[in-house]
């Protein structure tokens, strides 16, 4: 570390020597020292406003994304708990039943045909929390299905859950040929129908 440190402040050294006094933006000497005083070693290769943003700027981004992150994720095994202890069948809304449930909702209601050459993303799961008054919300839970297939096109379903792992709305985007198809799903006479649809 000190070989790196003695490199830095000679080289910072002999950019004053060199630059101080001559025609020389300062504001464009002050941005480069300030990398090398900072920590900057080639830079992110990312700019904003015209500047490029330093490393060390960089690492502080990604530790609050880390951070912030986390502390999502010790809230919905919070949340989760919280949903099952007010009677949510929340362990029935795994990963295998939302890609099961998007699939149906989206070949059956809105003829995707997403086929076997189509690649499930992970699907996402993110548990609502209980009403202020304690109880259970009408959406426990909101999923998200994705499908891309190896020409380009996708389809994307977004849904929600009840608290008996029913889905009862939902929303499918499909790609293909370059153009998108929304179909926007609720719950009609108990049953889930398509209630718009069409180029989005």
């Amino acid at each position: 570390m000190g070989f790196f440190r003695e490199a830095r402040d000679a080289f910072v050294t002999a950019w004053h020597e060199e630059f101080d006094g001559k025609d020389v933006k300062k504001e464009f000497r002050d941005a480069f020292i300030e990398g090398w005083e900072n920590g900057w070693s080639g830079g992110s290769g990312i700019y904003e406003n015209g500047r490029e943003v330093s490393n060390a700027e960089m690492e502080r981004r990604r530790r609050a994304h880390d951070e912030q992150e986390a502390a999502y994720m010790r809230e919905q095994v919070e949340t989760h708990r919280a949903l099952a202890d007010a009677g949510a069948n929340v362990e029935a809304i795994d990963a295998a039943r939302v890609l099961a449930d998007a699939r149906d909702i989206a070949d059956g209601l809105c003829r995707a045909r997403i086929g076997e050459a189509a690649e499930p993303c992970e699907p996402l799961i993110d548990w609502r929390p209980l009403t202020k008054s304690g109880k259970l919300p009408k959406c426990v839970a909101r999923a998200t299905a994705v499908w891309d297939r190896p020409n380009g096109d996708s389809v994307i379903v977004h849904m929600g859950y009840t608290a008996d792992a029913r889905p009862y709305t939902a929303d499918v985007h499909i790609w293909t040929a370059g153009e998108r198809y929304s179909y926007k799903i609720r719950t009609v006479g108990g049953d889930l129908a398509v209630t718009g649809d069409g180029p989005a």
